[in-house]
């Protein structure tokens, strides 16, 4: 099952139009790490900025899961929470091209997905951080030592 969640990461990220191999984005290690594009900005950086923010929120979720597969030494809850989150990637994508599709417009549609996507990662990456803190290792429950 962890060589089918492999792929369904591979083909995620390229369905979304991500080069595996582009590393020109930051690392993100924090929450801080994600560009605030709240502010205001020409539609052109708007639309970089949302996409930008949506690809290092996923990073972060990503760096959360990674952490509770680490953590976790029991095989049958390993499955279970990648399951877990093959099934909340599916219902969160399902969910933001749903959203682009209300869009009037492609530019509306790219920043309606990306706003979508950063949401539902950040509300993801709150309850990830939760799990690890509750359940696993609540010796870095500190606020700043959790993305």
């Amino acid at each position: 099952m962890s060589i089918a969640f492999f792929f369904s990461q591979q083909i995620n990220n390229q369905a979304e139009g991500q080069d595996l191999m582009d590393t020109s984005l930051p690392k993100v290690e924090t929450m801080e790490d994600i560009p605030d594009c709240s502010t205001e900005l020409d539609e052109v950086a708007k639309v970089a900025c949302y996409a930008q923010a949506a690809t290092l929120s996923d990073q972060l979720v990503k760096a959360k899961v990674e952490a509770i597969l680490a953590l976790e030494a029991d095989t049958g809850n390993r499955m279970s929470f990648i399951e877990t989150q093959s099934s909340w990637e599916g219902s969160r994508n399902a969910d933001c091209a749903f959203v682009a599709e209300l869009a009037e417009d492609t530019d509306d549609a790219e920043t309606a997905r990306n706003v979508c996507l950063l949401d539902h990662n950040l509300e993801r990456n709150s309850l990830l951080k939760a799990l690890i803190c509750d359940y696993y290792d609540s010796s870095v429950c500190d606020p700043s030592d959790i993305p």
